[in-house]
């Protein structure tokens, strides 16, 4: 089993802090081989003993075992490279490695389940939510996506227990969204979460949770992230869910 697909499988099983160990690995992925368990431990404030918890729960005998085949995965994923933007296609490898089939089973049991779906996203996440929305509207599910904030926050104020909120966030840390999302929460509306794999706000309101890799680019001061792998894996969502349902 390849490093991507241990840690697909295993992610549920990790704890606050060992996801922030996890975003650190992942962010730093080409670093990890001239690091030390200590290096690490002192980087993500935790300890080698820690660091070692983390590893096995992962499915690794120990951090020697985690350090070469994050590092292997690193090497091999580097020749695939294409020279013009060398860090995209990476991404959405990672990505799409990192979708976890039992979770998705059950993404595809609350849709299905669902009265309505809202699909709530902000910036560039609005383009995501209005593609896949107008999918599922295609094949008669009652799916909506919003451009105005206010209108996000009214609707999450009407939404009942059988209503489902599918919510798209690079961060994980959108004001906007985790406004609506704790709105929603309390008319208790189920949530799936989509967001980069990290220890974030969104992904701990929801009840399912989808992560990719998307990485940050800096250019006069702006970050730019692709929305891509976003993208991708919403739309595996709903080409599964009419693969089970249809």
């Amino acid at each position: 089993m390849d490093f991507y697909n241990k840690i697909s499988i295993n992610t549920e099983k990790l704890n606050k802090n060992e996801l922030e160990i996890l975003n650190f690995c992942m962010k730093n992925a080409n670093k990890i081989k001239e690091m030390k368990i200590n290096d690490i431990a002192a980087q993500t404030f935790t300890s080698a003993a820690s660091i070692v918890r983390f590893c096995k729960k992962l499915g690794f005998s120990g951090f020697a075992e985690f350090k070469a085949a994050i590092t292997l995965n690193t090497e091999e994923s580097s020749k695939e490279h294409i020279d013009y933007y060398p860090d995209l296609f990476s991404d959405i490898n990672k990505s799409i490695e990192l979708i976890n089939e039992p979770i998705i089973d059950d993404v595809l049991e609350l849709i299905h389940n669902a009265n309505r779906i809202e699909f709530f996203g902000e910036g560039s996440s609005r383009i995501v939510c209005s593609e896949v929305a107008k999918k599922f509207r295609t094949i008669g599910k009652t799916a909506f996506n919003y451009d105005d904030n206010s209108m996000m926050y009214i609707s999450a104020n009407y939404l009942t227990p059988k209503d489902l909120i599918f919510a798209v966030s690079i961060s994980g840390e959108t004001s906007q969204i985790l406004k609506a999302l704790n709105i929603a929460k309390i008319r208790g509306a189920k949530i799936i979460s989509l967001t980069d794999i990290s220890n974030n706000s969104q992904s701990k309101l929801a009840d399912k949770s989808l992560f990719i890799t998307s990485t940050s680019y800096k250019r006069d001061n702006i970050n730019i992230q692709s929305r891509i792998q976003a993208l991708i894996i919403a739309e595996y969502v709903f080409f599964r869910y009419l693969e089970k349902y249809f």
